[in-house]
């Protein structure tokens, strides 16, 4: 599984194999999504 975090003004854009979203850094973290260690940003 390819991971990457972008942050992108108040958004991280996260792509995970095929599969591209963005989702809001300020209030959601990574941990969710692959189910192991902790991506976020404050």
């Amino acid at each position: 599984m390819n991971f990457f975090k972008m942050p992108i003004g108040n958004f991280m854009q996260v792509n995970i194999g095929d599969c591209n979203f963005q989702v809001p850094a300020h209030r959601y973290t990574i941990e969710s999504i692959i189910g192991g260690g902790s991506y976020g940003i404050v």
